[in-house]
């Protein structure tokens, strides 16, 4: 007992974050616990409970384990009975030690399936930038042991929007899954990120006015920037989102000489289900067409440039024309709110965006812009577009 007491000291802790560690072998209580903390007092009280656990265990075995034991005395050493046991115990409640491990299972896992082609770039690329992170976080800490509010106290100095805290928080929730149904955690382990107190994740509407982005496009233009014109057309006037205006394709885009109000242009499916959708041409994509512009039979709309690429000649073209930066998917939303208020038909700017149901689409957009407004956006007219060079 004094020897197992003693196992339960309070060390100085080498994580970045926490100052203190009770660090308990698995002979002590059957399994490793390692608990990390930013003050001693609380590492004192969490040894004091410890060391009440201790106190309270008992060597009574009940009837039913001694007719266990008595059943395979003859055949079996004591060590070779708790050998056996170890295995079983092993096998049912297993765990990696650390959440830096299930989070490097959890990454495997992913990689895998990315290149089976079951998930998708955007969701690979999304969890392979948050999973480093949140290991430089709470990486140290026992995947077993861990609390709500470790988590909550994660969640709380998360730096960004809710919306940002809720995407890591999703990420650790799915490497969590993935976790018991590989056996690395016990399935009957409580979930520690259930019962938080997160922060609601809606975050406004950002637009872009007509004269910003008319101003935008006539620099695109004036720049022979091909990539960032057409980035702005179908972001601001197909509602595409950035991922979606990545992966278009001039194939993808269906021309009508005869009736240009009839124009639309294909999008995949990617982020959602709904995503996958033919949508209509506009009023400024239409006078395009009829001024005679014709897309290219085939090849990628953006040239084939890397994000990193795009982004970069995003920038410098909003810099030239307005002085700053716009929120992503900022273009997507002017479509959405414009379009809502000018056309007068939820259902209709709903298919057009990839919404699950036009209740989406009215709560989202109904009040960003006014009439008049709406009225200015649709009136904007494309300049014709640069040369396809990169």
């Amino acid at each position: 007992m004094d020897t197992h007491i003693t196992s339960l000291a309070i060390h100085n802790a080498s994580h970045p974050r926490y100052k203190y560690v009770i660090d308990v072998p698995q002979r002590v209580f059957g399994r490793r616990v390692r608990k990390f903390f930013n003050s001693r007092t609380a590492a004192a009280a969490y040894r004091s409970d410890l060391v009440r656990r201790l106190k309270a265990q008992t060597a009574v075995v009940t009837h039913e384990e001694s007719l266990v034991i008595a059943q395979y005395r003859s055949k079996l050493t004591p060590q070779e009975m708790a050998d056996a046991l170890r295995v079983a115990y092993d096998a049912k409640s297993r765990t990696t030690g650390s959440v830096a491990d299930l989070l490097a299972g959890y990454r495997s896992h992913i990689e895998a399936a990315f290149t089976r082609g079951t998930v998708g770039e955007l969701h690979h690329r999304d969890v392979c930038r948050r999973l480093p992170k949140i290991t430089d976080a709470i990486g140290g800490l026992s995947a077993a042991d861990l609390t709500t509010a470790d988590l909550q106290q994660w969640v709380d100095e998360l730096p960004g929007s809710p919306r940002t805290k809720l995407n890591f928080l999703h990420t650790l929730r799915a490497a969590l899954s993935h976790a018991r149904r590989t056996g690395t955690l016990p399935v009957n382990l409580p979930d520690p990120s259930g019962p938080l107190h997160l922060p609601k994740a809606s975050p406004p509407t950002h637009i872009v006015k007509p004269q910003q982005l008319d101003d935008l496009i006539q620099t695109a233009a004036r720049l022979n920037d091909s990539a960032t014109y057409w980035f702005l057309a179908f972001s601001a006037f197909a509602g595409l989102r950035t991922s979606e205006v990545q992966r278009l394709d001039w194939s993808d885009i269906r021309i009508d000489t005869e009736q240009p109000d009839r124009c639309e242009l294909y999008v995949s499916a990617g982020k959602t289900k709904n995503a996958e959708r033919w949508v209509p041409f506009t009023p400024p994509l239409v006078e395009l067409v009829r001024s005679g512009w014709r897309p290219p039979a085939s090849g990628p709309v953006l040239l084939g440039l890397s994000e990193s690429a795009i982004q970069r000649r995003k920038n410098l073209v909003t810099a030239a024309a307005a002085g700053g930066r716009y929120p992503v998917n900022a273009l997507r939303h002017s479509y959405g709110s414009h379009h809502l208020v000018q056309f007068n038909d939820p259902p209709r700017t709903a298919m057009s965006m990839g919404h699950a149901s036009p209740l989406q689409t009215f709560a989202a957009y109904r009040r960003a812009v006014s009439r008049q407004q709406a009225t200015e956006y649709w009136a904007i007219r494309l300049s014709p577009p640069p040369l396809e060079s990169v």
